[in-house]
């Protein structure tokens, strides 16, 4: 009885044994089976294209049109600079082309040549100079120079204040086309190529699914927050204008397929490689 009790013991701790041996070889083998693997990431809507629009000449800002978010139209009014006293200077000039004009025809009625030739040159220095004021009142009015959102900061507080001629007042960004900026990990950097499939949801309320694939990999790692990641981007047609620049979103990157375990240990394995060096 007792020999009977010692081989049923040495039956189940074998059978055991073969249970983990097998238990161990499963996993062995669920880890070295491929599955897709995609990379999830954060992504911000930024404008593919920006225009800046500056002050044509040095003048007083009297008011501005347009607050940042707002969609223009081309050619629409995006602010104002005053222009009274290029208006009078104008008049005054054209009073004084008159006043040229009709002693140039008394000069040339009495034979006085060189007063007349003077006259002439007087009067093409009033027409230039017109010229120029009638450019600068028409620049007055600062238009939207394509349709787009206004992504500059609000210029409420600065009318009625100086500028300067190539000074920024309004950035204009089209809304066709958006650039999704996608922040890789840095952990992650190495499996991210360009032409790479790739789909983005944005958090704008309607969840859709926009697919595309990677245009641009920035040449080197930025930090944003307490994280080190890979700026990518993604082109983002907007046909219905419903996208606007800065909102928020994740992406998913397709980097074909990796094994259950290194899916689940490769993070781990990195982290002991640097410790011990390896």
């Amino acid at each position: 009885s007792h020999r009977r009790s010692e081989n049923g013991a040495s039956q189940h701790g074998l059978r055991r044994w073969v249970l983990t041996l097998c238990t161990i070889a499963s996993l062995g083998g669920l880890m070295a089976v491929p599955v897709p693997y995609q990379v999830r990431c954060p992504v911000q809507l930024e404008p593919k294209l920006r225009r800046v629009v500056s002050a044509p000449f040095d003048g007083v800002l009297t008011s501005a049109l347009v607050e940042p978010g707002d969609v223009v139209q081309a050619d629409q009014p995006l602010g104002r600079i005053d222009d009274e006293a290029l208006k009078l200077e104008r008049s005054r000039n054209r009073t004084e082309q008159v006043r040229v004009q009709k002693q140039q025809e008394v000069y040339l009625a009495k034979g006085q040549v060189a007063e007349a030739q003077l006259a002439s040159l007087r009067l093409e220095e009033l027409s230039a100079t017109n010229r120029l004021l009638d450019d600068r009142i028409s620049q007055a009015t600062i238009t939207a120079p394509i349709a787009g959102v206004v992504i500059s900061e609000d210029l409420k507080d600065v009318e009625d204040s100086s500028i300067e001629l190539g000074q920024p007042l309004f950035e204009i960004a089209p809304l066709d086309t958006l650039r999704a900026e996608i922040e890789v990990p840095d952990y992650h950097s190495h499996l991210i190529q360009t032409d790479q499939p790739t789909s983005v949801w944005i958090d704008d309320g309607a969840g859709n699914r926009i697919q595309g694939r990677i245009s641009r990999i920035a040449p080197s790692v930025s930090v944003r927050g307490d994280r080190s990641v890979l700026l990518c981007d993604m082109e983002v047609a907007n046909e219905s204008n419903d996208l606007r620049p800065g909102m928020d979103g994740h992406a998913a990157i397709d980097a074909g397929s990796k094994t259950v375990g290194w899916i689940l240990f490769h993070r781990l394995w990195n982290r002991v490689r640097i410790y011990v060096g390896v």
